[in-house]
């Protein structure tokens, strides 16, 4: 089971992708799920914020650079970006991309 993106897999049966529909679950079902297991939900929550806390302040300087060479007005923009992360069998967070 993963938690994916819905645009892409909502037709993967469909496509030829899967042979079944792709299980998906909402991540307060995971949550859900993990606290049912007894697991300590808050400590992997801060787990994966540091992980992506992390990811960002790496590649602060590309975006900064980015922004002052294509931004004339200082800093007024804004972006949304978005996180795949893993979790391994100790629910420890990988950053896919």
């Amino acid at each position: 089971m993963h938690l994916t993106n819905y645009s892409i897999n909502k037709l993967a049966e469909q496509d030829g992708v899967a042979d079944s529909p792709v299980p998906k679950w909402r991540l307060t079902e995971l949550w859900n799920y993990f606290e049912n297991g007894g697991v300590d939900t808050v400590a992997v929550r801060e787990q994966i914020e540091d992980v992506i806390v992390k990811a960002f302040i790496a590649c602060e300087k590309a975006i900064r650079d980015h922004m002052v060479r294509h931004i004339q007005h200082g800093f007024i923009c804004h972006e949304l970006f978005g996180v795949d992360i893993l979790l391994d069998e100790d629910l420890r967070p990988w950053l896919l991309e």
